[in-house]
Formats: structure tokens, sequence, C-alpha cells
């Protein structure tokens, strides 16, 4: 965590301001420390990231744990420079910039910017063209530390666990927020959606991705791999996916 980001930051909990008791720092980064507001809520710095998330209902740490275990298993895969550059021309498509000087354009115009579900960071470091920007790195799970292992050096990058229904600033506070592929994943999309767009300044934009209802056999099928998966182990449901890779 950047000395920096304590200026930014409120409690997700009752939205007051931090202090913060240092215990390892490394030249501008703290490694160790405790966040703790006015009210007394406590979180801590752990290996460089805020610790922000405090809803432990069961539904929310289910779907963490997988996605932590997914880029547990497959963080270096995913931070292959070959993904990196199908993700990126992937958003330019889907989001109808076309290409990465219409984009970069687009951040020079950006002051704050929320990653929201940013998993191992490869989405940050692309909105960290512009210098003068400050990106907000958020992720729930455990991808966060192998983004701020790639790129917590970055110095306008911020990585954080938080989570996005109960984010740590301040509202009215981006100029773009992005959240790809992460809000249907959410208890419920429409609230957190609605959640983001209190944090957006009234001329900011924000972009979205989320998936379509498909046909019906296709959402039938779905829901059948769903409710047979839920039930697997981790070992059993990722053998089961390659056998599926396989299939497809």
């Amino acid at each position: 965590m950047k000395q920096g980001l304590l200026e930014y930051l409120i409690c997700p909990r009752c939205a007051r301001d931090f202090t913060v008791d240092y215990k390892k720092i490394e030249k501008d980064e703290v490694l160790e420390g405790l966040l703790t507001c006015s009210k007394g809520h406590k979180f801590s710095i752990k290996n460089g990231i805020p610790r922000l998330v405090y809803d432990k209902s069961s539904g929310f740490v289910k779907t963490e744990e997988a996605f932590s275990a997914k880029w547990k298993n497959y963080n270096k895969s995913l931070h292959a420079e070959k993904w990196y550059e199908f993700q990126k021309n992937w958003f330019l498509g889907r989001f109808e910039w076309k290409n990465l000087v219409n984009f970069n354009k687009f951040l020079k115009t950006r002051k704050f910017i929320l990653d929201a579900g940013t998993g191992i960071g490869n989405s940050a470091r692309l909105f960290s063209a512009n210098p003068q920007a400050q990106v907000f790195a958020i992720d729930a799970s455990e991808s966060i530390i192998f983004a701020y292992r790639k790129y917590g050096n970055t110095p306008n990058i911020h990585f954080i666990q938080a989570d996005l229904r109960n984010l740590p600033f301040k509202k009215k506070f981006f100029d773009f927020i992005c959240s790809d592929q992460v809000l249907h994943h959410t208890d419920n999309t429409k609230a957190s959606f609605r959640n983001l767009t209190n944090h957006l300044r009234k001329k900011g934009k924000i972009s979205i991705y989320v998936y379509k209802k498909k046909s019906p056999i296709r959402e039938f099928v779905d829901d059948f791999i769903r409710e047979k998966t839920t039930k697997m182990s981790e070992k059993e449901c990722i053998e089961f996916s390659k056998d599926m890779a396989y299939l497809g």
C-alpha cells in the first residue's frame, strides 16, 4: 500500500476517515499495518494490501473462494503477455474504443479511476496509461495478491482487497469506473450497479459488461451444470472443467 493511498480511503462500514499504525514499511510501501476509523473499525494491511472486506455471508464467501482458487492455480498463464494482449483487444472491441489510441486519449481526461473487479490486475495496468491519473484496483478475492505482486510497483496503481458493494471511497469520487464481467457474480446485479454509480462524478463515465441471457437450452444446460458442480470438491470441479473444455 502506497502511503499516499490513505488520503483517499474511508471506512467501508461507516464512511469515516482512517488512521494508520505502520508496522512494516519499505520505501513508500506500507507492507504491514492496521487501519482504524474513528468508530473503532479495524482493518489490516497485509503483504502490502489493505484488507477491507467485512461481509462474510455464506454466498459471498463461496463465490470469492471459487475465484481465489482459480487465480491461485492459473495466475501465471493469465499473466502471460499473449493472454494480456487478447484481453486488451477484446476489451477495446466490446466497449467500442476500437483501438488503444482512442482509449488512451480518453484516459488522459480522467483523474480517478476505479477498476471494480481487477482479477490479477491486467485491466489496472491498461487503465494506468495516464501517469497523472490514480487507478484504484479492487477485488474481493485472493487474486489481489497476484495483481499486487505483478503491478504493485506501478506508481499510479493502488491495489485493495475490497467489496464493490461496500466501497472504501467517498460518493461521487470517480470520473471513470469499469466493472468488466463482475457484477453478475454478486448477489444482486442491479443493486451492485447502482452502488457503483453512487461513486461516480456527475460527468463521469461507467463501463460494465455482464453476461446476457442466452437461449433456453443453453440456460437449462448451464443451470444443470451449476447444480452438479457446486456440490463437487475443487479438484473434482477442475477435472470436470477440463473434460468439458475438451468436449467444447
